[in-house]
């Protein structure tokens, strides 16, 4: 396909923010061949941009992906603002995967963003599509890249679903969402607000790459908030829902690990594995109901290495019944304790373990809305309301409604809608943000970077009228200036603060 040609039919707009310009390309349901979703890739591998949005614009559209290719340029694709329902990519002919970055192909690092779509692995027809390369979208290289290049994965608001290598849920075991694969490394991988269903291994896996010029390690860092797992990890060979594997040289950086605010549901029993990882950080986590057809390796739950590692604020729900067999002479839950969390020492790397705060892992019914159809929303009164390490909820906090899911400060004042100013500012690396609300509303405030590109949200749902605080935590974002916003019921206010490492 000639760019001269998709140029004159894809609608392409040129905006810049400060000095930096991106190219647009508006996408809508149904565009032929010249301007649909295939050739809006196509495009944006030509070269002809190095800065590229493909915009999907029908509300609940369906764009089918004819063939797969390697993202060469930073990209993002994302739903048009304002849409009621999200668009959904599914496959038009056989593919191997939706996308990948092959890091041999670039000259220089890029970002990959995809927000506010749905990922379907499923045909029209509802046939599943099999993805030969077992997973949907990928990171790889070959041995003699350059390995200074680290592109960024980031996803945001998205849902996948239907990841099955050979198309047979039955049989199959491999199909992932998301892979750094072969040799591999990333700079940040960050997926938030997002939600992954039905697929026969892990949900997201990195492993250590092995090239000529040795071992290393799969990314810089990776950060999963607010995401919800369903019917996840139903093949024999899982290893983790969520699998990070480091390079065992303690000389070297290993992957930086936060895993928080996550809810799992009838999947896999075991949740999490890293492997010679410092200072990973679980926290936040409800897992109810695992799959009792799914065979478990082991007793584990959340086995992770090291001892600067921390697992905390756990909710494990029902879990007894997907355990290998406890002794009928000990307490179960007891024993789920003791040999479901561990930190062990590095397997390569060595060291002391950790130890698990048991006193923040809990068994206690969430309260879930109704789990058996996927409304995970936390009932009000439900325990993990108040558990968090914040003082928030348990859980992907995009089910949790209640007000008491941030810190209140109750009395009988009336109060403004509010906005105060965050303190410590400038900040290194949290601060608070104190807001009042007149009356009960729906809430969310969100920090956003320089740009206006989201970063992450502080809180979300229906509170009362009163005073609350929310604390952020910037450890993993870079040195800079931000903005926070707080939305009630059609109205915003928003303020500026400075990040200082």
């Amino acid at each position: 396909m000639r760019i001269k040609s998709m140029l004159t039919i894809l609608c392409i707009v040129l905006f810049s923010i400060s000095g930096f310009s991106q190219t647009v390309i508006s996408v809508e349901e149904g565009a032929d061949e010249n301007a649909n979703l295939t050739a809006a890739l196509v495009f944006a591998n030509s070269g002809a941009t190095d800065d590229l949005i493909i915009e999907l614009t029908t509300d609940g559209g369906v764009y089918t992906l004819n063939a797969s290719d390697s993202v060469t340029t930073n990209l993002t694709i994302r739903a048009k603002e304002g849409l009621l329902e999200k668009p959904t990519i599914i496959p038009g002919d056989t593919i191997d995967n939706f996308l990948e970055i092959d890091e041999s192909l670039l000259s220089e690092s890029i970002t990959l963003k995809l927000q506010g779509i749905k990922f379907d692995g499923r045909f029209a027809d509802g046939s599943l599509n099999p993805f030969d390369n077992k997973d949907m979208i990928a990171i790889l290289r070959n041995d003699e890249a350059d390995r200074s290049i680290l592109p960024n994965l980031i996803i945001e608001d998205c849902d996948f679903s239907y990841s099955y290598q050979n198309g047979d849920p039955e049989t199959d075991k491999k199909g992932t969402f998301i892979r750094v694969r072969d040799y591999g490394t990333a700079g940040t991988i960050r997926i938030e607000n997002c939600t992954f269903m039905n697929n026969s291994d892990e949900v997201i896996v990195a492993q250590k790459g092995r090239g000529r010029d040795g071992v290393f390690s799969p990314a810089d860092s990776l950060i999963v908030r607010n995401t919800t797992f369903i019917n996840a990890g139903t093949g024999p060979k899982v290893q983790g829902l969520v699998t990070v594997k480091c390079d065992g040289d303690s000389a070297t950086p290993s992957t930086k690990i936060i895993l928080e605010n996550l809810t799992f549901y009838n999947s896999y029993q075991q949740l999490i594995r890293s492997n010679d990882c410092d200072a990973t950080v679980v926290r936040n986590i409800i897992t109810a109901s695992p799959d009792t057809t799914l065979a478990a390796k082991s007793n584990n739950i959340i086995p992770i290495e090291k001892e600067s590692s921390s697992i905390s604020h756990i909710n494990a729900y029902n879990v007894a019944y997907a355990m290998e067999e406890i002794p009928e002479d000990v307490d179960s839950w007891q024993f789920i304790l003791e040999n479901a969390f561990e930190i062990a020492p590095g397997r390569d790397t060595g060291g002391d373990p950790g130890t698990p705060d048991t006193e923040t892992i809990w068994n206690f019914d969430p309260m879930f809305a109704d789990a058996e159809n996927h409304d995970f929303t936390l009932m009000e009164g439900s325990p993990a309301y108040g558990k968090a390490h914040d003082g928030g909820a348990l859980g992907d906090l995009r089910w949790a409604t209640n007000a008491t899911s941030v810190a209140k400060n109750n009395t009988s004042a009336p109060f403004d809608f509010a906005l105060s100013q965050n303190y410590p500012n400038p900040f290194n690396p949290t601060t608070t943000i104190d807001y009042s609300l007149e009356q009960k509303s729906n809430v969310k405030i969100q920090i956003f970077d320089l740009t206006g590109a989201w970063v992450t949200t502080l809180a979300s749902g229906q509170h009362q009228a009163g005073q609350y605080s929310v604390t952020w935590d910037a450890s993993n974002v870079a040195t800079g200036t931000y903005f926070y916003r707080i939305e009630i019921d059609g109205q915003s206010l928003t303020r500026k603060m400075v990040l200082l490492k």
